[in-house]
Order: structure tokens, then C-alpha cells, then sequence
């Protein structure tokens, strides 16, 4: 019986060794920590996308490629996500991949004098359907309709987009391109040495040159570029990483001012006075609170305050943050040094039945709104 255990045990320890040596990489791995922490930062990668990997080392399949591509443009533009703000800034200010405006009557028609909002998140929610095998609702369904429409991915010859299939790295080098293109640049680079570049398809290799000129893509350890090679999650975060940069420096604003320079979104400069709370420009971003009006009209003390706070990038995104007990114009505050924002909210309290001044701080670099202390005051 003891052997008979011995044996079992002896099973049991080998099995674990062999899932721990073929486990999956649940984290970058060292090579490809900056860069991915550098991704999340630049807000490149979501939480929802990270959420989905599994393994960091297995290779990408062609939605997650997708979804890293929309999520990428995003990011460009100064947005937190490829979220409904993005989607209808995107569409309704930039041009396709013909040099044309985006109309979304062109996807549905409603009938005279008749609208949806909003309605490019609609359309491709419900009408654009490019491919034959992305038609659902899933999130990531909806990013690889919306990164086709954007031209930054195409399907497959017989229609399908295939979004669990994989991507070698001459592929992945085409669509890294393609997105620098639509943003901008244009294809280069010089002659290759790669002493297997004669096997990367001649449709890859204007893209090969563009991303090893960047340094985008690099060779592989054997110094070769192994164009059919799988590419990974942790590469294809990488590469992304190292593309933010010279795409940032190409790309052009949501919206031009009259001087010609990158202005603010429309919604902002036809914000009336009384929801226009705050505004502080710096050289990085522009901040925007925007409010409603507070108070009884009969008894004469209508003011603004402010219900939420926007850091607009200059390239026209912009990320948005609630704040507790909206503040009116004159208790607002801010510290240029430190990039904080200020104010203090007189507030009833019901469980002690007197008002409390809250003063609260808003800080742009980690977008965190802390209460700094209460004072009681008057009581009721």
C-alpha cells in the first residue's frame, strides 16, 4: 500500500511540474515590462483589454489585434478609451481612407428630418456589418467593425475578419503601418539586412522597411526577421508602445482654431456662460468644468456649479471626471506647480444636521479627486 502511495505521489509531483512549465505568462515578461507598463499609462492597453489576456506570451489573435488598434488611435487623440466620445469625435471630424467625410446616412436611412444619438456608436452597433463573422455585440465585435471603417484592418478574401485567428509578424508590420499612414505618415525606410528578408512576401515588405526603420520591429534573437513567425500579445503591446511616439508627432487635431492651431472641441466653444464653470489652459492640456445651474430662480440665487471636470488633450480627446459636490465658479482654485485644482463645497449634512464646508483637490497627473477635510459651520 505505501508503494502504491509512493507511486501516486511521485505521479502527482511530476503533473505539477509539467503545468508549471508550460504554464501560461499571466504578466510581461522582463523584456517587455517598461514598455507595457509605459502602454497602460498612455492608456494604449484598457483594463478591459488586459482583463481578456490570459497569456502574455501566446499569440495574438486578430480581434485582440484589433481592439489594441482602436484602443492605439484613441490614445492619440488624448482619450481614455475607444468609448462613445471617442467614437463620435472620430467620425464626425476625421476623413475615411478616401479622403472623404464619414456621413451615416450612407449605412442607414430613417426617413426625412429623422436622427439617432448616438449615432455613429448605433451604426455600427446595429448597421455596419463589413465582415460576415463579427455581427454580435460583444465589445471587441464592436472595435474590429469600428477599426475596419477606420481602414486599419481588412478581413479575409472570402469576407470573414477571422477574430480568433492569429498574426504572423509580416502581417502584424502591414496593419502597424497601415495605422501610421492613417495618421499621417508615410511608408520608407531603407534596404533591409535580415538574412531571411527574401522570405517576407513582397506585399510586406514596404511595411517591413517602414516599422525597422521607426524601430517599431526589430529581428529576432537569431537576427532574423521571421515574417511567419506568430506575433504575440506582449510584442504586439510593445510595438504599439513604441509607435505612440512618431505617430503623436504626426497626427493631427480633432480641431483646428481660427489662428490655425489646435483648438478646443465644438461642444466647448458653444458651452453658454452659465454651464461654463472653469477654464484653465496649459501647455499640455486644457481644463474644463462644466456645470448646471444651482439654486431657485424666485429667490434670485441661480449660479453655476460644476458637475464635471474634462482634461482636454491638444490633440482634441479629452477624459472626464465626476466630482463630489459640484463647485461654483468663485470656489475653484488652481496650482500650476503642482497641476491641482481646488474648491471648496458648503454642503448639508443630514446625519448631524449642520453644513460642512468640503474642500477637495483635484489632481490632473493621477485624475483623483481627494477630500483634503470638513468643517462644520452654520448649523440648521
Amino acid at each position: 500500500m505505501k508503494k502504491i502511495i509512493s507511486v501516486v505521489l511521485t505521479i502527482l509531483l511530476m503533473l505539477t511540474c509539467v503545468v508549471k512549465g508550460i504554464s501560461a505568462e499571466e504578466h510581461p515578461r522582463l523584456w517587455a515590462q517598461a514598455a507595457a507598463e509605459d502602454a497602460q499609462k498612455l492608456c494604449i492597453t484598457t483594463p478591459a483589454f488586459l482583463n481578456s489576456v490570459q497569456d502574455y506570451a501566446a499569440p495574438i489573435t486578430r480581434g485582440q489585434f484589433a481592439e489594441l488598434a482602436v484602443s492605439f488611435v484613441a490614445a492619440q487623440y488624448g482619450f481614455e478609451a475607444p468609448n462613445t466620445d471617442f467614437i463620435e469625435e472620430y467620425f464626425c471630424n476625421c476623413l475615411d481612407p478616401n479622403g472623404k467625410h464619414y456621413v451615416w446616412t450612407d449605412f442607414v436611412y430613417l426617413g426625412e428630418n429623422r436622427t439617432m444619438s448616438p449615432e455613429w456608436v448605433i451604426i455600427l452597433n446595429e448597421y455596419y456589418r463589413p465582415f460576415s463573422d463579427v455581427t454580435g455585440q460583444t465589445n471587441r465585435e464592436f472595435l474590429i467593425r469600428a477599426a475596419a471603417l477606420m481602414g486599419l484592418v481588412k478581413g479575409r478574401s472570402n469576407g470573414t475578419y477571422d477574430p480568433n485567428g492569429t498574426i504572423t509578424r509580416q502581417e502584424a508590420a502591414v496593419i502597424l503601418t497601415r495605422i501610421y499612414e492613417r495618421c499621417g505618415g508615410q511608408l520608407g525606410g531603407e534596404a533591409l539586412a535580415y538574412p531571411d528578408q527574401d522570405e517576407i512576401g513582397a506585399w510586406a515588405l514596404p511595411s517591413v522597411k517602414t516599422v525597422t526603420a521607426l524601430g517599431v520591429m526589430n529581428g529576432k534573437s537569431d537576427g532574423g526577421f521571421q515574417p511567419v513567425a506568430a506575433y504575440t500579445v506582449e510584442q504586439s503591446i510593445v510595438t504599439f508602445d513604441r509607435l505612440f511616439a512618431p505617430v503623436q508627432a504626426l497626427l493631427p487635431p480633432l480641431y483646428i482654431g481660427a489662428d490655425g492651431q489646435a483648438g478646443l472641441p465644438d461642444w466647448v466653444a458653444k458651452l453658454p456662460d452659465d454651464l461654463l464653470v472653469f477654464q484653465q489652459k496649459t501647455d499640455l492640456y486644457t481644463l474644463v468644468c462644466v456645470g448646471h445651474e444651482s439654486g431657485s430662480p424666485s429667490g434670485g440665487i441661480l449660479e453655476p456649479v460644476g458637475d464635471t471636470l474634462y482634461i482636454i488633450s491638444p490633440k482634441g480627446g479629452y477624459k472626464s471626471v465626476t466630482l463630489p459636490h459640484a463647485p461654483n465658479r468663485e470656489s475653484i482654485t488652481w496650482n500650476q506647480n503642482t497641476e491641482q485644482l481646488f474648491y471648496t463645497v458648503t454642503a448639508y449634512d443630514v446625519n448631524v444636521q449642520k453644513s460642512k464646508d468640503y474642500k477637495y483637490v483635484f489632481n490632473v497627473k493621477d485624475m483623483s479627486v481627494v477630500l483634503l477635510g470638513e468643517k462644520k459651520t452654520a448649523s440648521q
